[in-house]
């Protein structure tokens, strides 16, 4: 927690691959001669000579062959059948989502603070301003979830951890789409200047939004399964905050609660997002 597996990565792997695997396999070996068959210590020498004997073989009948061939095969068919699919490229017409008013699209998107999201698809950072406050979009968009592009692994971060600090984490209730929706709240420091940052994130699989990353989890799975609603985005809002305690848990003092309030149909924006990507050539 304190050095963000920054030194116990390689600890960790050695720990939970070879040590803690080692005791659960000496476990399992010691639950399972519990179970083991043993000859009653009263048997005959005939009866123990028998039961010493090699055991009866159990033919399989031919027509079950192909039945199990059939079954070992149905898997890494299926699985190949709902994570196929051409690769897919950002639409180059894409444009940020546009916010009601007072809120407008501006300059200097690419100053300061930024996330870091590994095998992102597409990434969209953009900065918008009211007239008295700025704060900062971004998401991170995945068509599908694979090997090193998921919306939640050990890589993915709110924030550039050599230039900024997470002070404290809590959770919080904001209007998206209309709707309350519980999201995650961090309060950032910049290891440079100092700066106090306040980013609000969420996820959004299959359609639905939630910052629960079990819940995310699940989706994903259930997705991945019938082959429907595999997209899935990150998306962080940040503004400039105060040091005090609401800067997080507060309720809509802040910038980013007006600002995701004038955002209309943040749902129908990702999903309009996930049908608009071009196939890639040869995809």
């Amino acid at each position: 927690y304190w050095t963000d597996n920054e030194y116990a990565a390689g600890v960790d792997h050695l720990v939970y691959g070879w040590g803690f695997f080692a005791v659960v396999m000496l476990l399992s070996l010691y639950c399972g001669s519990l179970f083991a068959d043993r000859s009653p210590a009263g048997a005959g020498a005939e009866e123990r000579g028998h039961a010493a004997g090699p055991p009866p073989v159990h033919r399989i009948p031919a027509v079950f062959v192909p039945v199990l061939a059939a079954a070992l095969l149905a898997g890494p068919v299926f699985a190949h059948a709902m994570l196929a699919g051409g690769p897919w490229e950002a639409p180059s017409h894409s444009t940020p989502p546009r916010a009601d008013a007072p809120w407008v699209m501006a300059d200097g998107s690419a100053e300061g603070w930024r996330p870091v999201f590994a095998g992102a698809s597409s990434q969209l950072h953009q900065r918008y301003s009211d007239g008295r406050a700025a704060v900062r979009l971004h998401i991170a968009f995945y068509p599908r979830q694979e090997q090193g592009a998921e919306i939640i692994q050990h890589g993915n971060r709110l924030a550039d951890p050599e230039r900024w600090t997470r002070l404290a984490t809590a959770a919080r209730t904001i209007a998206i789409d209309g709707k309350p929706v519980k999201v995650r709240a961090q309060r950032l420091s910049g290891s440079r200047d100092g700066r106090r940052m306040l980013v609000i994130y969420w996820y959004w699989v299959g359609g639905v939004f939630t910052a629960d990353p079990l819940e995310a989890k699940v989706r994903q799975t259930l997705a991945a399964l019938t082959g429907r609603g595999r997209e899935a985005a990150v998306i962080a809002v940040a503004a400039e905050s105060g040091g005090g305690a609401n800067g997080v848990a507060g309720g809509g003092t802040d910038p980013i609660a007006g600002f995701v309030r004038a955002l209309p149909a943040l749902g129908t924006y990702l999903a309009e997002l996930a049908q608009s990507g071009d196939a890639m050539p040869g995809g």
